[in-house]
């Protein structure tokens, strides 16, 4: 495998639209693959963007009309490192923070609605940070990727 390339923090800025989400993909794929990011880390990080990005996007301004919502913008930082890769997510939609969603009901139960793919973000990445600062959501995601054995948490 080719030695990681140094990277510069990359910035994104797109509409709260879900058909924008295929330019912050194919950023972080070219990113990943500079890096040398073995596939399933990759892979894991893609879903766990996605979903974040998707629950930004259908939550943050859902008492707003339709036409209202896509005027906001989710500005994304995408900061890659030897071993890891960051991700913060900004957007001025309601506080929402996704380490406090509901646990998953017990096997052989019904799950409630909503917040199943919040449960699967967790597992998906390293670490999650959270905060709310001047209308602000600031949402970090961080996955590892050096070692492909390394425990997966949230911070």
């Amino acid at each position: 495998m080719p030695p990681a390339i140094e990277q510069r923090p990359t910035d994104i800025a797109i509409r709260s639209e879900v058909s924008q989400l295929g330019l912050l993909r194919e950023t972080l794929e070219r990113l990943g693959h500079e890096l040398a990011v073995p596939d399933e880390r990759l892979a894991e990080l893609l879903v766990a963007v996605d979903e974040l990005l998707s629950n930004v996007i259908k939550y943050a301004w859902s008492d707003q009309p339709e036409a209202d919502r896509a005027k906001h913008r989710i500005a994304i930082r995408i900061v890659p490192g030897r071993e890891q890769i960051e991700i913060e997510v900004t957007d001025d939609g309601r506080a929402f923070d996704p380490r406090a969603a509901a646990q998953a009901r017990p096997a052989g139960r019904r799950p409630r609605p909503g917040g199943v793919g919040l449960q699967m973000l967790k597992k998906l990445v390293d670490e999650i940070y959270y905060e709310r600062s001047d209308g602000l959501n600031r949402t970090r995601l961080i996955k590892r990727y050096a070692q492909l054995g390394s425990r997966r948490g949230q911070g």
